[in-house]
């Protein structure tokens, strides 16, 4: 990873244009054009640069210096931030990188598998799912190693995953259904877990959980759950947009009385949405 080039040539383009304006001297003139520069009144042209034009691409923090490729998710905990980037983890203390390489071994040999989703819990252990679908933790004292080494855990059918306070929800594909689980961080395993849903669907659902409600959308339809009476019931469903198409959500948030959604790699249709509960307005 040419990491340390790359900032290099941005800390040198940041140092060039902090400066209020840039001089541009024209070059000396040739002999054979000697006598008319004589003539002639040279003239220095003053190029101003506003600090907002340099704000849209001078990194303001250290962790912007950081090159992805494909990056797929990050999440934050305290001072440290993770990002999955194809097969490889990057987490962030607030004053270094640490890297992890996901690397797998089957019968065909070695290969690469992409990291889809990372979270962290309460505690500030570091949770990941593969391409695999398998499930992995690091834990927060591990964090501060040189080599960063995961524990893969007992879970083998984790399409993605949503934690809150302790509990983490996966989805399960299988066939033409999505099973969601809710399963205690201190044992994390199918058989600890609880179920709490089947959906008639192949597609990889978007979770979220705010207050003790969890929001689990297939394209733009989403489903609200709270735990009552010893099991995990549905609040409502409804659709968050009914005026247009927009499918292939890769991620979802909420706050206060607001869906906020994201879309990618569908034409005409990606970027980041927002629904007010009250109004559906679509943003």
């Amino acid at each position: 990873m040419h990491m340390k080039h790359k900032r290099t040539a941005v800390a040198f383009l940041a140092a060039c244009l902090t400066v209020q304006s840039i001089c541009f001297t024209p070059l000396a003139v040739s002999a054979e054009n000697e006598n008319d520069a004589d003539d002639s009144e040279q003239t220095e042209t003053v190029v101003t640069v506003d600090k907002s034009m340099s704000a849209l691409f001078l990194p303001d923090s250290y962790e912007q210096y950081l090159p992805l490729e494909t990056p797929a998710d990050v999440a934050f905990y305290e001072n440290h931030i993770a990002v999955a980037d194809g097969n490889r983890l990057y987490v962030f203390d607030g004053t270094v990188y640490r890297e992890y390489e996901h690397i797998k071994e089957n019968a065909d040999g070695i290969y690469d598998s992409a990291i889809s989703k990372v979270g962290f819990d309460a505690s500030g252990t570091l949770y990941f799912s593969d391409r695999d679908l398998s499930f992995y933790r690091i834990s927060f004292e591990d964090l501060s190693q040189s080599k960063l080494s995961p524990e893969e855990t007992e879970i083998k059918n984790c399409s993605t995953f949503c934690i809150a306070d302790t509990t983490v929800f996966t989805a399960a594909v299988s066939g033409n259904e999505t099973t969601l689980y809710a399963i205690p961080l201190d044992n994390v395993s199918l058989s600890a877990g609880r179920k709490v849903d089947t959906l008639n669907t192949a597609l990889t659902p978007s979770m979220t959980y705010l207050g003790d409600t969890l929001y689990c959308a297939v394209n733009t339809y989403v489903t609200a759950y709270t735990y009552q009476n010893g099991g995990y019931r549905p609040l409502y469903d409804r659709t968050l947009d009914s005026t247009s198409s927009v499918s292939g959500l890769s991620s979802l948030a909420v706050l206060g009385d607001s869906f906020y959604y994201t879309v990618k790699d569908v034409p005409e249709s990606s970027g980041l949405y927002q629904t007010d509960l009250a109004g559906h307005s679509v943003l």
